[in-house]
């Protein structure tokens, strides 16, 4: 018989409130039309090798890492705490085709674009 003491899930709950503190909320735009959506995040600094794409049921993350770069003759002026990465999660919903997915970075500018799913009616036949 096993118990349950609720140390392994404050333990599991505060590591990831540690990690959520360590990503903040980039500036986004999206625009929805019937041929899909565009979404603009501004994610300064970032390089393309940085930025994470992710698709999970209607959601969609965007994870985007700076580089950090360690200062040798360097004191503390805890610059380390304005160095934050980026994550962005959008519930955009099930009507957008993630697998058609396209982005672009241009000077700290992320454009996604999404297709819009194309629903097809059924045929309909006749059965005699």
């Amino acid at each position: 018989m096993s118990t349950f003491s609720g140390r392994e899930t404050f333990t599991a709950n505060r590591l990831a409130r540690v990690e959520a503190a360590d990503y903040i909320s980039p500036k986004y735009e999206v625009d929805i039309t019937p041929a899909g959506l565009k979404l603009r995040v501004f994610i300064p600094d970032v390089p393309a090798s940085g930025v994470e794409i992710t698709s999970k049921g209607p959601d969609l993350i965007v994870t985007a890492r700076r580089p950090h770069l360690v200062r040798v003759n360097f004191r503390g002026a805890h610059l380390e705490s304005a160095l934050h990465n980026y994550r962005l999660v959008l519930r955009v919903g099930y009507g957008f085709d993630s697998t058609k997915l396209s982005a672009r970075l241009e000077e700290g500018m992320l454009r996604l674009s999404l297709p819009a799913v194309i629903h097809r009616e059924p045929a309909h036949r006749k059965v005699a």
